[in-house]
């Protein structure tokens, strides 16, 4: 692809990229950094694009930089959420789930990547099996699916750790 041709095609990609990213409930700040992220990245490849692909491109390296940053924000509000419970237990108390947290998170990282993002959108997120589908371009019935692989798979994990004990 020429240069006029990009920078003629910018301006509604950038666009596409950022509803991508608002479809995801992202703040304006964010969508606006996935934006931008997108854009940087077309812009390294523009010799290779093809103009009837790189929307459906644009669209799906918008969803999965969203997704990552949405990953990460409930990654670190996780955290803060257990350093504020950890002043009313016990320092055996807080040493056995520093473990037992540890032990889980090994075990949600072993699962498959679809179905860890499943999971945590569902139990950590809170969405609907429906809002799931959608943002990830998925049939309702394979995120129930992946749903029910993934804590199947963690019951199973939990049930082997109690018999060990």
């Amino acid at each position: 692809m020429k240069k006029e041709d990009f920078e003629h095609s910018a301006q509604s990609w950038r666009r596409l990229a950022e509803q991508t990213a608002y479809a995801l409930r992202l703040t304006a700040d964010d969508a606006e950094d996935v934006a931008q992220d997108v854009m940087i990245r077309l812009w390294t490849m523009r010799e290779e694009l093809d103009l009837l692909t790189v929307q459906r491109l644009i669209v799906v390296m918008a969803r999965r930089l969203s997704l990552n940053l949405l990953r990460h924000s409930h990654e670190q509000e996780s955290l803060d959420v257990s350093e504020q419970s950890e002043g009313s237990l016990t320092p055996l108390q807080l040493m056995q789930e520093g473990e037992m947290m540890s032990w889980l998170e090994k075990r949600m990282q072993a699962l498959p990547r679809t179905e860890r993002l499943v999971l945590h959108m569902r139990q950590v997120e809170q969405r609907s099996l429906d809002e799931m589908a959608t943002l990830l371009g998925l049939r309702q019935h394979t995120v129930e699916t992946l749903l029910s692989n993934a804590r199947r798979k963690l019951l199973e994990e939990i049930k082997h750790k109690q018999l060990l004990r």
